[in-house]
């Protein structure tokens, strides 16, 4: 049976809404934007804000991290924009260019893709710390969730590289172009999932195989 839904809370807002999940899984914060593009972090109980990201022009494509400690957003010039929330005013950590952007489970680091090399910056000191050159524009990157590890898809190869040393680990490849993945909790597996067939391959670490 499913479980009792309750109302706990609505606020009147202009525009669509985001919600933010912090790690032990309640909803405590949400992103607002109105037809101008301005973005508003709000709490839920409430609706008050905690604090709003300067200027305008921002398209409606902005997710909190892992922690809901930051922002990312798309700004009018089409670039990335990674935003501290945790005070009264928003502060801006990094600007990166527009393609493959990922935050790690830590949300310590974000890779962002531009100009063939995968690059990792750590948003903490707000600087790259690893440039890892790539041989095609990959279509999908996701941190292993313990290990300094990035599992990289670039049209039928997954890719692991090692954060640290810009390294390649292991590669395997699929029957299909991979369009995204996602690892196991644990990391001891990592799923693919092929768009053209649209199949799902799983790819056991430790004994290096599909499953």
């Amino acid at each position: 049976a499913l479980a009792d839904l309750r109302l706990a809370a609505n606020h009147p807002i202009a525009g669509p809404a985001i919600p933010g999940i912090f790690p032990d899984g309640r909803l405590e914060r949400a992103l607002y934007w109105d037809p101008s593009g301005r973005i508003s972090v709000r709490r839920m109980d409430d609706g008050s804000e905690i604090c709003s990201l300067p200027g305008k022009g921002y398209d409606g494509s902005a997710w909190f991290s892992p922690d809901a400690r930051f922002v990312a957003a798309i700004d009018d010039q089409l670039r990335y924009c990674v935003w501290n929330v945790e005070g009264p005013k928003a502060v801006k950590h990094l600007d990166a260019e527009q393609g493959l952007f990922e935050f790690s489970p830590d949300s310590r680091q974000v890779a962002n893709y531009s100009n063939g090399k995968l690059t990792i910056f750590d948003l903490v000191t707000r600087q790259p710390i690893q440039k890892i050159p790539l041989r095609q524009t990959p279509r999908h990157a996701v941190f292993h969730p313990t290990l300094p590890r990035i599992a990289v898809t670039m049209d039928r190869t997954v890719e692991l590289f090692d954060v640290a040393t810009a390294a390649s680990l292991e590669q395997f490849q699929l029957p299909a172009r991979v369009d995204s993945l996602a690892w196991h909790p644990t990391g001891t597996h990592l799923a693919a999932g092929t768009g053209p067939d649209q199949q799902v391959h799983i790819w056991n670490m430790a004994e290096k195989c599909i499953v």
